[in-house]
């Protein structure tokens, strides 16, 4: 578990490292992560740094329905063990580890604590529903992000 923290810590790196690049050279970029509140010092630091805001599009939906892709999702073969077992792995050849089973109330709790719902960089907020998929209008998402983008180049 630990190095699987740590692994994520410098993952996180990473993203900035590139994200301050791009702000350097003055590029529009998007970030795409499980942003939670722990995140948020980083993100403000480097827009504070470099003059840029950002849109923050959160994805939420009916709780019900999103724990139940993320319990198929940690049962597809596809998904890597890495992301499924969180303290042992790499699992020993021949020896599986047992999913552990993340109970309703604290897939909840744990999105809410960590500030998924409620992250926000230092601008702008959309809220997207993802219950049904066949109901988000990307194309709205995109016209109003790039509307907040006309907005933040005449500061």
């Amino acid at each position: 578990r630990e190095e699987k923290v740590k692994l994520g810590t410098a993952s996180m790196q990473i993203m900035y490292d590139l994200a301050e690049e791009l702000m350097r050279s003055a590029r529009p970029f998007i970030l795409e992560n499980n942003f939670e509140n722990i995140s948020r010092e980083g993100i403000l630091f480097l827009l504070q740094k470099y003059s840029y805001h950002a849109v923050t599009v959160v994805l939420t939906g009916n709780y019900e329905i999103i724990y139940q892709r993320f319990l198929a999702r940690n049962e597809s073969p596809d998904r890597h063990r890495g992301h499924v077992v969180n303290d042992c792995y790499p699992e020993k050849e021949g020896k599986s580890c047992p999913a552990p089973v993340l109970t309703y109330e604290n897939f909840c709790g744990g999105s809410k604590e960590r500030g998924m719902d409620s992250f926000c960089a230092d601008g702008p907020r959309i809220v997207v529903d993802t219950t049904d998929f066949s109901l988000v209008d990307q194309e709205a998402i995109l016209e109003e992000i790039i509307e907040y983008g006309k907005e933040f180049s005449h500061d």
